[in-house]
């Protein structure tokens, strides 16, 4: 049974595929992508319930893709994660101008917490 459809988005590959595993597990629809920028070309084409994304990225950070999704579609619940601890505050708050829900995870991100903000979000 499909519970929703989920987007997850960072440029290590390691993160996307355990992602993608622990929520497959719970029963998710899970797409993947490094590419920000192809991200945003695969929302255009697809619905999605939830996308995760990571802070620092090359080609744009999570408060820019979080803009442009919901540019796209404000209905896209978003999360955004990051591994870096410095300026997390600073892209906190620049996260939920951008449209972005209050969760804010870092890594690494444990499996309870990946599955207790899906199901949050999902509701």
């Amino acid at each position: 049974m499909n519970k929703g459809t989920i987007l997850i988005v960072d440029d290590t590959e390691i993160v996307l595929i355990g992602l993608q595993r622990v929520l497959e597990k719970e029963g998710y629809e899970i797409i993947v992508t490094t590419s920000p920028k192809q991200a945003l070309e695969i929302i255009k084409e697809k619905n999605f319930d939830l996308v995760y994304t990571d802070m620092k990225m090359p080609e744009m950070n999570g408060d820019e893709l979080c803009k442009e999704i919901k540019k796209i579609n404000p209905e896209i619940e978003v999360v955004v994660f990051s591994g870096t601890p410095e300026g997390i505050a600073q892209h906190q708050l620049e996260f939920l101008k951008s449209g972005g829900k209050d969760i804010f995870l870092r890594k690494p991100i444990g499996k309870d917490e990946i599955i207790e903000a899906t199901k949050r979000l999902m509701k």
